[in-house]
């Protein structure tokens, strides 16, 4: 490896120091503890949410509940109804809590759970349950995990006309979410165009798949939806036939083609995000030496693509550990044909680094 001694690793050490020094808590919580995207309550529906603290401290927050437009909601929750669309709440550790959701008449809505302080002492699991009933015997009843908010997602079905769809946007910086679907055949072709919704901060709404492509044919069987936001939503999906049964909604990976420059280079990246979250694969080669697969995480603030990776490559028949960080220049959105950006890659141990741009190309 020829020496290049740019000196960078101080700056962007600095530089990261400085980006997780931005994250506050109002942008942080909502990825911290819990997020379930629809609720129903009233008529033969109850929703019951069961949670656990399994840290070691008490968690002390609270439960906000949104319906249609992004309107706080107040349902019923244990025989009493909340006000301005919070419940506080308080859960030592260890402790397990089930949170009964209730109405007189059929509404809907979602819930997201945002705690007191930023402390790693304390954290919020749990799932919720739908629960049916008819004549005042249970008929039916399905559990569902919260959801991880998303940019893009991929839901293959069976039956096109069995899926229901709920939705939240649930963007921490409370911006508008332009949401956009494709239906694809079992051989990946198109069906009907695309759909769009623009969804205001935490709006909610829920719809059949037929609803929301209604010249496609309900019984038109297996197929896959292609979901893409320009921001974090959170989504969930289930199956009803003669009964209910839950769909895994989450994010779906995005792969792209690299060009790029310098002695040390990547060549393809797979990623996919949780929320402001980013994790995937990297690609790495050293000249004519084999490509090496390494991992890559980091985030998105303010719109820009931040990751760090770390691997062994060869060079020459030696293997060296490499570490770097890359940067978009531009505002990523998952959904993009391209991006691009600057990577840094140093080791260390024989004192050589560089810098370099690239630009990748969404593999679809």
């Amino acid at each position: 490896m020829k020496s290049v001694r740019l000196a960078w690793i101080p700056v962007v050490l600095i530089f990261v120091s400085a980006a997780f020094g931005q994250i506050s808590m109002q942008n942080n919580l909502p990825y911290k503890d819990l997020i379930f995207p629809q609720l129903a309550a009233g008529g033969q529906y109850e929703t019951w949410m069961t949670v656990t603290n399994r840290g070691t401290s008490t968690w002390r927050g609270t439960f906000y509940f949104f319906h249609n437009k992004g309107e706080r909601w107040n349902p019923i929750v244990d025989g009493v109804q909340i006000s301005n669309g919070a419940l506080p709440a308080s859960i030592s550790a260890k402790q397990t809590k089930t949170y009964r959701v209730t109405l007189p008449s059929l509404a809907a809505g979602f819930v997201m759970a945002r705690a007191d302080d930023a402390e790693f002492s304390n954290f919020l699991e749990g799932n919720m349950t739908y629960y049916v009933t008819q004549g005042g015997t249970m008929t039916d009843s399905v559990g569902v995990q919260p959801s991880k908010p998303f940019y893009a997602a991929s839901l293959p079905f069976e039956d096109f006309g069995a899926i229901c769809l709920a939705f939240a946007n649930t963007d921490a910086e409370e911006r508008t979410a332009n949401v956009r679907f494709r239906i694809f055949s079992p051989n990946g072709t198109q069906q009907g165009p695309m759909r769009e919704w623009d969804m205001v901060p935490k709006e909610h709404k829920a719809q059949y798949l037929f609803e929301l492509f209604p010249e496609i044919a309900k019984a038109y069987g297996r197929g896959r939806l292609e979901i893409e936001s320009d921001v974090p939503i959170s989504g969930m999906a289930l199956t009803l036939i003669s009964q209910m049964s839950s769909l895994p909604l989450n994010s779906t990976t995005r792969t792209y083609s690299v060009e790029a420059g310098g002695d040390l280079h990547f060549t393809d990246v797979t990623l996919w995000t949780e929320g402001l979250f980013v994790n995937g694969y990297i690609t790495f080669q050293h000249s004519t030496d084999p490509a090496v697969l390494m991992t890559v995480s980091g985030d998105i603030r303010n719109g820009e693509l931040h990751l760090s990776f770390g691997g062994v490559i060869t060079a020459g028949g030696i293997e060296y550990t490499v570490f770097g960080y890359i940067i978009t220049d531009s505002v990523f959105d998952p959904a993009s044909v391209q991006f691009s950006g600057t990577y840094y890659a140093s080791v260390a141990v024989v004192g050589w680094d560089e810098s370099a741009t690239f630009t990748a190309y969404l593999v679809d």
